[in-house]
């Protein structure tokens, strides 16, 4: 890369050099001749896309504060957290809202409740934000709130809460007007798991089409793994273990296994599960230690709940009766 030059770094230092300027030929230099730069600049990059907003100080400063102000809370009673999510100022940041989002994200399924908690507290503090964001932005990160709210309303079985807060995720998205393809597509995922719930099978299968089509717009890899694997278990919930079964085989092609770890072990999960619902009882024992193996190394401790109630089911296919008891008992 040839250096910056004289005039370019007299004006720089004058104080006087565009900003643009200073993107293309200054940042750029320094990230190619020093190392400390380099990872600085690659470190600002992670922070900027966890915090979901392309403003690198936002990335940096509020997501870096975002532990601490979610620790404060959390040291509360729940009405309590609400409370001060209303009121203190120190609290209405995008960086909080995003790590509220993600937190929810991380233990919907374990933690349904708490998740629920989180998802709520993201509604109240993006809800005042204040103008020194974009007032379209902030309508996506509203939007996306009212999604998770409504996502962890249906995992608790609230189907008609859910319905409701989707419904409020989607006029946002309407009144925001920026075009915002990933937030649309986190929306439609998670809409998709609503109408699959409520049996509305038809409805789900759109929804994850147009999803996984965004999630590919936005070349987002891990959103695109996941609605590959809500679209196999719409399959199952359907009863076409036939097509969920075939549609799970191209689980090594369709998720990145080094970059998607506890993704492709849950696909994998997901075909041995098929298989045994399908009596393909041999089958699926020869895939069990595969799926242990993953599960040793990515799963969560519910997962290897749920993945020895399946070897119970396997051992009681193949007509084991002592091994599906004792690990039924397990399970209980």
């Amino acid at each position: 890369m040839d250096h910056p030059t004289l005039e370019t770094m007299a004006r720089w230092l004058a104080g006087r050099l565009e900003h643009e300027v200073v993107l293309q030929e200054i940042a750029p230099h320094l990230q190619e001749r020093c190392p400390i730069c380099r990872d600085q600049y690659e470190e600002i990059r992670r922070f900027t896309k966890e915090a979901g907003h392309s403003d690198e100080e936002v990335g940096v400063m509020e997501w870096r504060e975002a532990p601490e102000l979610l620790g404060r809370l959390e040291e509360l009673p729940f009405p309590e957290q609400l409370r001060q999510a209303e009121e203190d100022e120190a609290l209405h940041t995008w960086g909080l809202t995003q790590l509220l989002l993600q937190r929810s994200r991380e233990v919907v399924s374990e933690h349904p409740r708490r998740a629920l908690e989180r998802a709520d507290l993201a509604v109240v503090v993006s809800r005042h934000l204040s103008s020194a964001y974009d007032p379209g932005w902030v309508l996506d990160l509203r939007a996306r709130a009212y999604a998770h709210l409504g996502n962890a309303r249906r995992v608790v079985g609230e189907l008609l809460s859910a319905e409701a807060s989707f419904r409020k995720a989607e006029a946002c998205l309407t009144r925001s007007q920026t075009g915002n393809a990933w937030a649309e597509a986190e929306i439609l995922d998670m809409k998709g798991s609503l109408r699959m719930d409520q049996r509305r099978f038809e409805e789900a299968r759109k929804l994850f089409d147009r999803a996984r089509d965004l999630y590919l717009q936005e070349g987002d890899s891990h959103g695109v793994a996941k609605v590959f694997l809500l679209q196999a278990k719409l399959f199952r919930e359907m009863e076409d273990l036939e097509q969920a079964i075939e549609w799970l085989r191209k689980t090594p092609q369709e998720i990145d296994q080094a970059q998607e770890p506890r993704l492709f072990a849950t696909g994998m999960y997901n075909l041995l599960v098929a298989l045994s619902r399908a009596d393909q009882f041999t089958e699926a024992l020869e895939l069990l230690p595969e799926v242990q193996e993953l599960f040793r190394k990515a799963a969560l401790p519910l997962d290897r709940v749920r993945l020895r109630w399946t070897e119970g089911n396997i051992a009681f296919g193949l007509g084991r009766l002592d091994e599906a008891e004792a690990a039924y008992r397990e399970v209980q």
